[in-house]
């Protein structure tokens, strides 16, 4: 009975289940992830988070990419801060992969602008006249803090011209961000000009030492006559023809056309009279009164040389006021103009009537050449 029951039990050994090849090795190597892209990786402020991806490999499982799982919840890209995207994988066998994305979110950018002050009134209403003085500005930045020395300042204003003008100031944070603001300016309207009082010194230098050729022993100037009127107005101009009144004051000394001109401007204009030379050199004055409020702000003067065949001295709408003020005092040096109504060539020549009349302009007669060009002043002086 004994080598049966060794058999049988031989038997059962070789039956049991739980038996395994010792040729076929357990798994437990991990699979390997491989982050895709940055690591760590800087996002802008408000910049959404785009997952770049990963990729799993497992040297018994193979290509795993497709069951990593991915948690990246708590990135917060309105929030700055550190955070971190978790990726993890696990092969047939058990073995668990895992790895870290650091995700840097950045500061939020400065998007605010600066926010100027202005200082001083705005508008700002300026007297004509007066001269305009900056009343500045502030600057402040919630990021850069004050900002007042990088304030740029534009625009100009005429307090001699009545309107409104506007400054612009302007300033640009760090970041970019710009700020503007803007000042008006109201220039008021002039004060009324009213009345002056001015005296004009007619003083002749004229002479044989001055002019020694041909002087003539008569030499003298007819009444300084002429007008204080409208800028607009005109006794006569330099580059255009003389009229009647002009004519008879260069050739004769006359003024009775003249006076007749003055007055056909009507309320544009007043006649003036003045002193006559009866010897040059010499000198003499005359007072007039000028109305501004009347628009009587130029002076137009004339006075004959004599002898001569139509040559005068004068000043043609001098303005007596500058700045919307009466001028102080204005000092005229006087030339010799050819009239243009006569060919005469020497102070006593006969008659010779230009036809047509020729332009009004300075003489080049060798008397008055060069250095011998002046023959006198005008000094208009306001009466205080």
């Amino acid at each position: 009975m004994r080598p049966l029951l060794l058999a049988l039990t031989l038997l059962l050994v070789g039956c049991d289940s739980s038996y395994s090849d010792p040729e076929e090795p357990l798994d437990t190597t991990a699979p390997v992830i491989t982050l895709v892209g940055a690591n760590p990786m800087t996002l802008e402020f408000g910049e959404a988070y785009v997952e770049p991806g990963a990729t799993a490999q497992d040297d018994t499982d193979g290509d795993l990419t497709a069951a990593i799982e991915i948690d990246a919840v708590e990135v917060d890209a309105f929030t700055e801060g550190s955070y971190s995207v978790r990726y993890s994988v696990t092969d047939a066998a058990g073995n668990d992969a895992s790895a870290t994305r650091t995700v840097l979110v950045g500061e939020q950018a400065d998007a605010t602008a600066p926010v100027i002050t202005l200082l001083g009134a705005n508008p700002l209403n300026l007297d004509f006249g007066t001269a305009y003085v900056e009343p500045g500005a502030t600057a402040q930045d919630d990021t850069d803090g004050d900002l007042t020395a990088a304030i740029e300042i534009d625009g100009a204003v005429d307090a001699l011209a009545e309107g409104s003008y506007t400054i612009q100031y302007s300033v640009t944070d760090a970041a970019g961000n710009d700020a503007s603001a803007t000042r008006t300016v109201l220039v008021g309207a002039p004060p009324a000009l009213g009345v002056a009082t001015f005296e004009v010194t007619f003083a002749s230098t004229w002479s044989a030492a001055t002019h020694p050729t041909d002087f003539p022993s008569s030499a003298h100037f007819s009444r300084l006559v002429g007008a204080v009127h409208a800028p607009e107005a005109a006794l006569f101009e330099i580059g255009g023809t003389a009229s009647d009144g002009i004519k008879d004051m260069a050739e004769r000394g006359v003024n009775t056309a003249l006076r007749a001109e003055v007055d056909a401007l009507g309320d544009a204009a007043d006649y003036l009279s003045g002193p006559i030379l009866n010897d040059s050199p010499d000198s003499g004055t005359m007072t007039f009164t000028a109305n501004g409020d009347a628009g009587h702000t130029a002076l137009s003067l004339v006075s004959m040389v004599a002898p001569s065949p139509d040559w005068f001295i004068g000043v043609d709408r001098l303005a007596l006021v500058e700045n919307r003020q009466w001028i102080d005092e204005a000092v005229v040096e006087l030339v010799v103009y050819d009239a243009g109504t006569d060919s005469g060539q020497s102070y006593r020549a006969a008659n010779a009537a230009t036809s047509p009349r020729e332009a009004i302009a300075e003489s080049d007669h060798a008397y008055f050449a060069d250095d011998r060009r002046l023959i006198g002043t005008l000094t208009i002086r306001r009466q205080l």
